[in-house]
């Protein structure tokens, strides 16, 4: 990743950890208040966080974020 690259992602949602957290279906699921901070520890700034569904799983929403970061770091 280049000094001003830009890096998007989703991630599952957990708030029942503080930080991350391995789920039954074999899929990490993320606090956001971890990802900010690792976020600014790497350097990078938040341009758009988003919530939605990734995807249905057992009929259900599984919820999530759409992440876009921008690495402000040389």
């Amino acid at each position: 990743l280049n000094s001003s690259g830009y890096l998007i992602f989703t991630v599952e949602q957990n708030f029942q950890t503080d930080n991350f957290t391995l789920q039954e279906t074999i899929r990490y699921a993320h606090n956001p208040n971890y990802l900010n901070a690792l976020r600014n520890e790497l350097g990078y700034e938040l341009i758009e966080q988003q919530n939605i569904v990734l995807r249905e799983q057992n009929k259900e929403p599984v919820e999530g974020l759409l992440l876009l970061w921008r690495h402000t770091m040389s």
